[in-house]
């Protein structure tokens, strides 16, 4: 697990320093949690120049994004600190 910070905007507002986590597609695994919406990430995404996942926290998904089940499968763009 490596600690990263990203910098989160949305819809032009003022970016706002979000902190996380990278971890392998077996993380969730290891400690038997599932995602209630959407998925985790999978070992092909796990690879070398493969595309990413972000997995929110329920947390993050109420306070962030307004509990917005459209947000799954959005593309984004985050800014890596």
């Amino acid at each position: 697990m490596n600690a990263v910070s990203f910098n989160f905007s949305r819809d032009n507002a003022n970016p706002e320093l979000l902190n996380g986590a990278q971890v392998s597609s077996g993380y969730f695994d290891v400690f038997e949690v599932r995602s209630s919406l959407g998925r985790v990430g999978t070992a092909e995404e796990d690879q070398p120049g493969a595309a990413k996942t972000a997995v929110l926290s329920h947390d993050a998904w109420e306070k962030r994004f307004g509990s917005d089940p459209g947000i799954v499968g959005r593309p984004s763009n985050p800014r890596r600190h």
